[in-house]
């Protein structure tokens, strides 16, 4: 293996489950697709429209707070990091996850 390859490999590895745990929030957040994980009827809809997440990492553990919320069809809350990015751009918390921020 050459120089350097070993650390990229690595980060490879690390970034392929951040990109496909990232996929659920975008999905439930664009609200130009059909797809919607709140709006599931039922709670075994909702872990089939999840599945992909659930138990890849300790906030998606079948067992943790989070993902018991989103399955319950509960709402979640707004990041931290995006409540102060939409204050700093001064805008409302309701803007989140909206295309036109009206």
């Amino acid at each position: 293996m050459a120089q350097g390859a070993a650390p990229v490999g690595a980060l490879l590895q690390a970034m392929a489950p951040v990109a496909v745990q990232s996929m659920w929030s975008m999905r439930s957040l664009d609200p130009t697709t059909s797809v919607s994980i709140n709006a599931e009827p039922d709670e075994t809809s909702r872990r089939k429209a999840m599945s992909f997440n659930i138990n890849t990492c300790h906030i998606w553990d079948e067992e943790g707070e989070f993902t018991k919320a989103v399955l319950a069809g509960e709402q979640i809350e707004t990041p931290l990091w995006a409540v102060e990015r939409l204050a700093k751009l001064g805008r409302k918390e309701s803007e989140w996850g909206t295309v036109s921020g009206e």
